[in-house]
């Protein structure tokens, strides 16, 4: 996914953390292994999710079809289509509009 710098934050162990622009919403991470990043940097990244999020907790399914990326209440909102379930139980999600 391409993404676009807006407000580079503080530095933490793994990287510059940042709040950045998605053709899907505004959310904030990690970019890992990076510092010095500016505004308006562009990067294609992957993204990986902190091995807390679980099942039934704090992923769910929904019935809309909204691509989104995002971060409401001081939380990750992530909303894609499940593409592919892996034998070890980790899952990738398309994001793209219409994909």
């Amino acid at each position: 996914m391409n993404i676009i710098i807006i407000d580079p934050l503080d530095m933490t162990p793994e990287g510059q953390r940042v709040i950045f622009s998605t053709a899907i919403g505004t959310p904030r991470g990690i970019l890992v292994g990076k510092s010095d990043v500016k505004v308006d940097d562009s990067y294609h990244v992957e993204f990986t999710l902190d091995p807390s999020f679980k099942w039934g907790s704090n992923i769910v399914i929904v019935d809309d079809e909204r691509m989104q990326l995002g971060f409401e209440n001081n939380q990750l909102v992530l909303q894609g289509k499940i593409d592919t379930i892996w034998d070890d139980g980790s899952i990738s999600i398309d994001l793209k509009e219409g994909g």
